[in-house]
């Protein structure tokens, strides 16, 4: 069994929405990431998961107790130093080296030069390194991690994605979320995509590129006369030509490329770069580039807007989400008519 399994239904989103997940798993040694436009319902899944919201339906089940978690903002004590902070976390957590668990939070995360400020007078990147330390001190199987590389310099995010990478080393459970699609992708195992409250799409990233992506970025370099011209040549050429935007000098297109050996109406790259040679007579340059795990996730969006609204209001769907959760949690029983949240073998009814 998974870490965490977790299916819930909520109507804590907002007045008209709620939030649904339908049953979704955290394996251990996994990043599992929510990746939303602002107000998609990430922090509010992780406030179910926390307990500091109730589900109306469904069950949150932990294979063991212990949640680390660190919110977006920085719940430090702000008259605590640094190294004060960083030895009561510790002790919490059970460390029993504080001297040596310390001496390498300092370093890591290049604290040390502010060992004695307090948390009040540090800079806001700084702030974030330290409530980024103490969530992941310690042993807990599960870490929840809303956001947290904002307020970072480079540098410093790379020693986050570092520290991300040892926690799953030590086969603890990761779930995350991140304005950076970029930093979703290259962290995360599994991703799970939220508009208005609801998973629309959940898989790895790779399947999630093959399933929705193979576009084309295609940018033709011309001035706004040729761009009119070239426009009216797309759309009887290659008629499966979106997303046009149009700059001072340049044209800018998404297209679809079909693998070789497979069927369908878009066309193959080689026969992108002749129908392109054909159409752009007129175009000082132009260039192709492969569509990143961003396009992806903007297509992800367009496809359910197209397919209708996900933000499904209570009194149409809330009845339809009940009957597919389950009603029993597979280890620890239950009722639907209730929210729980589920730590190993001790139940807790929040």
């Amino acid at each position: 069994m998974g870490l965490n399994d977790f299916g819930f239904l909520s109507s804590f989103w907002n007045e008209d929405h709620f939030c649904y997940t339908p049953g979704s798993s955290v394996q251990r040694g996994e990043c599992f990431g929510l990746l939303g436009k602002n107000g998609a319902g990430k922090s509010t899944i992780f406030k179910l998961l926390t307990g500091q919201l109730q589900p109306d339906v469904g069950q949150i089940y932990f294979e063991q107790p212990g949640i680390s978690y660190c919110p977006q903002s920085n719940p430090l004590d702000p008259l605590l130093t640094t190294t004060e902070c960083i030895r009561f976390y510790g002790r919490l957590r059970g460390i029993r080296d504080l001297d040596q668990f310390l001496d390498r939070v300092l370093d890591t995360y290049e604290l040390r030069p502010y060992k004695d400020v307090q948390v009040r007078n540090l800079s806001g990147g700084n702030r974030r390194k330290l409530t980024v330390a103490v969530t992941c001190c310690g042993c807990t199987p599960t870490v929840l991690m809303d956001e947290p590389t904002s307020d970072m310099d480079p540098v410093t995010r790379d020693m986050v994605y570092a520290t991300i990478e040892q926690l799953l080393l030590a086969r603890r459970a990761v779930v995350l979320t991140s304005h950076s699609v970029s930093e979703i992708e290259h962290l995360c195992q599994r991703v799970a995509v939220l508009r208005a409250g609801q998973v629309i799409a959940s898989d790895s990233p790779q399947r999630l590129k093959s399933e929705h992506g193979g576009y084309y970025s295609v940018t033709c370099f011309c001035g706004p006369a040729q761009q009119a011209i070239l426009s009216r040549s797309l759309s009887q050429r290659l008629p499966g030509a979106r997303d046009l935007q149009h700059y001072a000098h340049s044209l800018r297109f998404l297209v679809r490329i079909r693998s070789p050996g497979s069927l369908g109406d878009a066309p193959l790259l080689s026969e992108l770069f002749a129908i392109l040679r054909d159409v752009c007579v007129n175009v000082a340059r132009f260039s192709l580039s492969r569509c990143r795990f961003e396009t992806v996730f903007e297509r992800i969006l367009d496809s359910s807007e197209s397919n209708g609204s996900n933000g499904v209001h209570k009194d149409q769907q809330q009845q339809d989400a009940r009957k597919d959760l389950p009603s029993k949690s597979p280890a620890v029983g239950g009722t639907l008519e209730t929210g729980y949240i589920h730590c190993g073998y001790e139940e807790t009814r929040t």
